[in-house]
């Protein structure tokens, strides 16, 4: 897995609540929220998430209250319904108290409230998921999540922008060119071989790889969906 990213950047002040908690004797409060790291999303990881889960538990008597976020807006969806089934079936088994909350649903945030969760696992893919927006909702409850915050989720989902920062701090970055669908389809617009990706869109969907001797660009960009 990657390096763990901490919700909300507030682990440090849970942390000293806890220590001064057990200093004084006094127990968790009923709904308190702790954050847990963000492992990524493939069922490859799964076992890793159970572990971290575990490891927190010792530190607490109670187990937690987990709402996972599955399904969503976007054309990723049955993606993320089958990473959440995962996660679920993960938390379960050590024990936690798991939701599944889908956004896509009606009065969702009415049910995510109503749970009282002690944390978010963010489960959803792509548009909604992880551009920030949903993110956003999750701060205004003030619930933490296992993933990056508004901000870095934003520019990380919009590749056009994630290219400007990544460029301005000195990385290297590959030649690309941002342009809409339809022109690309006219003519290559840069020599063979490249990759087409949707600006904002997650996993690969809608990536094309325009390999060498391809003599027109793909076709599919031409298609309404």
């Amino acid at each position: 897995a990657g390096p763990a990213a901490f919700a909300n950047g507030k682990c440090s002040q849970v942390r000293e609540n806890r220590r001064r908690r057990l200093n004084s004797g006094q127990a968790p409060p009923s709904g308190g929220r702790r954050i847990i790291p963000n492992l990524g999303w493939s069922k490859g990881n799964l076992n890793s998430i159970a572990v971290c889960l575990s490891i927190l538990d010792k530190e607490r008597e109670t187990m937690a209250r987990v709402a996972v976020l599955q399904g969503g807006l976007s054309p990723e969806r049955p993606v993320s319904l089958s990473t959440a089934a995962g996660v679920a079936a993960a938390c379960t088994r050590l024990g936690h108290t798991v939701e599944a909350i889908d956004p896509a649903e009606p009065f969702w945030p009415e049910k995510l409230k109503a749970f009282n969760a002690e944390i978010a696992f963010n489960a959803l893919h792509g548009e909604w998921g992880e551009d920030g927006r949903i993110l956003g909702v999750l701060d205004y409850l003030s619930i933490p999540y296992t993933i990056s915050g508004v901000m870095a989720s934003a520019l990380a989902m919009d590749k056009a922008r994630a290219r400007a920062v990544l460029g301005a701090a000195g990385c290297p970055i590959a030649k690309g060119l941002v342009m809409h669908r339809q022109d690309a389809a006219r003519a290559h617009p840069m020599p063979v071989p490249y990759v087409v990706k949707p600006n904002t869109g997650g996993s690969s969907f809608g990536v094309f790889i325009v390999r060498e001797g391809a003599n027109r660009p793909p076709e599919q960009l031409l298609d309404p969906d």
